[in-house]
């Protein structure tokens, strides 16, 4: 059985399609809302992230890639958030829509960011918050950041940043509602 039967069979769909796979996972906007509302236990929620990201560990290099843009990305979840799957999949996206792509994954203090940063000099620096909890010490990641690196776009996404306008009060160059406009 090739990895693309085994990733058809695995998702029941004809063809293999990112869209329709970010729609069910556990990061699907509805999914996070209903996490966030309390509806879904932790427990529930840790064990469909774990599923999630083994299904995504089978999808990543199934299908064609598009060819390498030139273009490099940092993607994290924000520091003091422990929920790295939005921003997994915005990585995923990236790097089949042809960037090259660095995952660092959950709660990355922003001095490690800085420096990881400064050391690879990416395009953007894509970070994820679900918890709005952390965006006081987001803003202080991004203005490290842009002090450090003026040149490099700073993205936000996730559920805890409502609209492009927030985005900017923190801080940050744009905003993404998901990972698909992530890769625009």
């Amino acid at each position: 059985m090739s990895s693309t039967d085994s990733a058809r069979d695995l998702l029941g769909l004809e063809r293999v399609n990112l869209v329709d796979y970010v729609q069910v996972s556990v990061a699907s906007p509805e999914t996070v809302r209903r996490w966030s509302r309390g509806e879904v236990a932790i427990a529930n929620e840790h064990m469909a992230t774990e599923i999630t990201a083994r299904l995504m560990d089978r999808l990543r290099d199934v299908g064609v890639r598009k060819p390498t843009l030139g273009k490099r990305v940092v993607v994290c979840a924000g520091p003091d958030e422990r929920h790295a799957m939005g921003a997994r999949i915005v990585a995923d996206f990236l790097y089949r829509d042809g960037w090259e792509v660095d995952f660092l994954g959950a709660d990355i203090p922003g001095a490690e960011l800085v420096r990881f940063v400064e050391t690879i000099r990416p395009d953007v620096v894509a970070i994820s918050v679900i918890l709005s909890e952390g965006l006081a010490s987001l803003r202080d990641t991004i203005g490290q950041v842009k002090t450090a690196t003026p040149d490099i776009k700073v993205i936000l996404g996730g559920l805890a940043i409502a609209s492009e306008e927030e985005a900017h009060a923190l801080g940050a160059d744009g905003f993404g509602t998901d990972a698909l406009e992530a890769t625009k």
